[in-house]
């Protein structure tokens, strides 16, 4: 069946080919830079250490299917892409040896998010919206990992006059309500 082209619609009558996507498409430029510090011994903590990755993106152009692109004139949702975006994600764990005979004991805190803009790249970041998390660790006798930590997200959502959700600062958003627990185990042999 043909279906006759309407400038600017999307073409749903057939499947993508060679990677293509029914969506706008462009062009965008990323970057990344990222870090990592040790940190000596304090009265707080025997060592630690500190990770940043900031990184970013910018929209050059839309070239395929601009009508399906959510930065047009016009869209107001809460997940409106500007040209730029800036993300910031930092992990901070201390470490104290041997708490108990063979055991050593970490606290893993990280924290991830937008800074500004809203990527149009799905994952690209949303400002406003990320994820955090904290934990504890032990090490045993250097063969046994035990890891617990409660992760949560944060971001916001547009709503309806019935209240249901209609948009999403990005997936954290749709995930703001609820966190979750992870509890894992180790081991070399």
């Amino acid at each position: 069946v043909l279906v006759p082209a309407v400038p600017g619609s999307i073409a749903t009558s057939a499947i993508p080919d060679h990677a293509d996507a029914a969506g706008a498409l462009g062009s965008t430029w990323h970057w990344l830079v990222n870090g990592a510090y040790v940190l000596p011994k304090t009265p707080l903590f025997d060592t630690a250490n500190l990770l940043a990755e900031l990184a970013g993106g910018y929209l050059d152009k839309v070239t395929q299917n601009e009508a399906a692109y959510l930065g047009r004139a016009g869209y107001t949702g809460i997940d409106k892409p500007t040209r730029s975006v800036v993300t910031l994600a930092v992990n901070f764990t201390p470490t104290w040896f041997q708490v108990l005979p063979g055991v050593d004991l970490t606290m893993p805190i990280t924290w991830a998010g937008g800074i500004s803009g809203t990527s149009p790249i799905l994952y690209g970041g949303y400002k406003n919206a990320g994820n955090w998390s904290a934990g504890l660790g032990a090490t045993i006798q250097q063969q046994y990992i035990v890891n617990l930590a409660y992760v949560g997200y944060y971001g916001s959502y547009d709503t309806n006059a019935t209240g249901a959700a209609t948009a999403f600062s990005g997936p954290n958003g749709a995930l703001s309500d609820r966190g979750w627990v992870s509890l894992t185990l180790k081991t070399t042999f």
